[in-house]
C-alpha cells in the first residue's frame, strides 16, 4: 500500500517535471524562469502627454489663507478667562465658538479670525441653575419652605 503511494507521487512528479520541461522555450531569458517580458513601448510624444495632476492638501483654501490657526484663537480666549473652548465652525474671517465664561454659564462667542478680538458674544445656557437669592440675603429659601411671593 505504501509503496504504490510512493510510486505515485514519483510518477507524478516525473510526469509534471517531463510538462515543464516542454514550456522551458518559452520562458528562457526570463528572471525567474516563469515571466515573459513584453517588448517596451516607446514614449508618447511631448504634446500628447497628460497635464501634471493637481497639488493635493497643502494647507487652508486661498479665502481662509490669512486667518490665524484654532490653537491660536483657544489660547486668546483662555487667556481672557473662558474654559471648555470649541471651535463650531469657520464662517468667514471668524470662527464661532462656544466656551464657558467666568460665572460657569456657557456663551456663544464670535472671534474675529485675523486678530482674535471678540466681535460677538450671547450667553446661551448655565453649567449649574442661577441662584435664588441674592448676595444681600442672610440665608437662602430652604427646600421645605414652599414658594417665596
Amino acid at each position: 500500500m505504501f509503496r504504490r503511494a510512493l510510486l505515485g507521487v514519483i510518477a507524478g512528479l516525473f510526469l509534471t517535471g517531463v510538462a515543464l520541461a516542454q514550456d522551458a522555450p518559452l520562458f528562457r531569458g526570463a528572471p525567474f524562469g516563469l515571466i515573459r517580458r513584453l517588448p517596451a513601448l516607446p514614449p508618447p510624444p511631448a504634446d500628447e502627454l497628460p497635464p501634471p495632476p493637481l497639488p493635493r492638501g497643502g494647507g487652508p483654501p486661498p479665502a481662509y489663507a490669512d486667518l490665524l490657526p484654532p490653537r491660536a484663537i483657544i489660547g486668546s480666549l483662555f487667556r481672557r478667562g473662558y474654559r471648555d473652548v470649541e471651535i463650531k465652525r469657520v464662517r468667514g474671517g471668524s470662527y464661532i465658538v462656544v466656551a464657558g465664561d467666568q460665572d460657569g454659564g456657557r456663551v456663544l462667542i464670535v472671534v474675529d479670525g485675523r486678530t482674535t478680538e471678540i466681535t460677538g458674544l450671547r450667553r446661551i445656557g448655565w453649567d449649574h441653575p442661577p441662584r435664588q437669592w441674592s448676595d444681600d440675603d442672610w440665608s437662602p429659601p430652604r427646600p421645605w419652605s414652599g414658594p417665596r411671593w
